[in-house]
């Protein structure tokens, strides 16, 4: 597989991640256009009971990522969650 099919590989799969979460936090009662991640961040800041934990199981399971939930709600609220061209 080339570079440029692997780029394009990972470009899909990261939209893909990013529509589910999208769905998910939808489907949880959510923004719409809001990551399940990003909203998790932003309880945090208001103090929701359930969202220390769900930011130590979210962050864990991006563990590469040294703050995930927070990196989304930045992402999201910049609209730059989206690759480059």
């Amino acid at each position: 597989m080339t570079r440029e099919r692997l780029r394009a590989l990972g470009k899909y799969l990261y939209e893909v991640a990013a529509a589910f979460s999208q769905l998910l936090n939808t489907i949880l009662g959510g923004e719409r256009d809001q990551t399940f991640s990003a909203r998790i961040y932003e309880a945090t800041l208001v103090r929701k009971p359930w969202a220390g934990v769900m930011r130590r199981i979210v962050n864990g399971l991006w563990f590469w990522q040294r703050d995930h939930v927070k990196s989304a709600y930045h992402a999201d609220s910049e609209h730059t969650y989206l690759p480059d061209d």
